[in-house]
């Protein structure tokens, strides 16, 4: 729980980061739920190269990520 509580506060932060220099420098706004989309799709890539064993796949992580991570 406190490993994948750390992976998503630096997940925002990357992808909050790298909107910021976009905006900045490519004058290019990105809307807030794709941020979020961005978020969900990094954390199961992490979790994948992380964790060997992390089976499930694109579709039950977009529908459920905390009941993949056996939370909810």
């Amino acid at each position: 729980m406190k490993y994948f509580l750390q992976l998503i506060w630096l997940l925002c932060v990357w992808v909050l980061w790298t909107e910021r220099n976009n905006m900045l420098f490519n004058n290019s706004i990105t809307p807030m739920p794709r941020l979020l989309d961005k978020v969900k799709y990094l954390s199961l890539g992490w979790l994948k190269a992380r964790k060997t064993t992390f089976v499930f796949g694109t579709n039950r992580w977009w529908s459920s990520p905390l009941h993949c991570l056996g939370i909810g």
